[in-house]
């Protein structure tokens, strides 16, 4: 009985020493399921996305449009893709919206080596992430400045293969119509 402080405060030493080291289980998985509606937003980084008509620039007004969007949404399950001259998933379909704004706020011009404006191959690439999917409804929005000037899908038959799957497919132009400057001279005017 006279040993028994001794028992416990070992025991209390070793819980400690472990609770400090801070054990964690490697292998857990979680299983997110969402009861919404799956949405893939596509979003044009081609060059031209850079033109200053809306403030600061096309993509970082497109970025701001679809950060607003991911904020109104609870319980659907999002996917990006980011389209130039091709087209890649960058996210897959998905409930973790602090994931999903972090890679919108990587999008950049020129992150895509091939320039140009795929919107066929970018349906593409979203209709093949929503085909599969067993949601209530399965959407696409584009958010896009241009025609389709690039890629080996046409956006029609893009469009059609969605709407073979049921997908909706909703687009959203940016930019102003006519003339807009481009660019700068050699003295900084645009």
């Amino acid at each position: 009985l006279r040993f028994m402080p001794d028992v416990v405060l070992g025991l209390a030493l070793s819980f400690g020493i472990i609770a400090l080291a801070r054990p964690q289980h490697t292998d857990e998985r979680v299983e997110q399921s969402g009861r919404g509606i799956d949405i893939v937003l596509a979003l044009d980084v081609s060059g031209s996305m850079e033109i200053e008509d809306l403030r600061p620039n096309r993509l970082e007004a497109a970025k701001h449009i679809a950060t607003d969007f991911l904020k109104s949404r609870a319980g659907d399950r999002l996917a990006l893709v980011a389209f130039a001259g091709a087209a890649y998933s960058l996210a897959p379909l998905t409930t973790d919206y602090d994931l999903l704004r972090e890679d919108l706020a990587s999008l950049r011009v020129g992150m895509i080596a091939l320039d140009g404006t795929a919107i066929g191959t970018a349906l593409g690439v979203a209709t093949n992430r929503l085909r599969e999917s067993t949601a209530k409804s399965r959407v696409c929005i584009l958010l896009s400045d241009g025609e389709n000037n690039a890629g080996s899908l046409d956006p029609l038959l893009a469009a059609q293969l969605a709407h073979a799957f049921n997908i909706r497919l909703y687009t959203i132009g940016l930019g102003k119509d006519g003339f807009v400057p481009y660019g700068q001279d050699s003295l900084g005017r645009v």
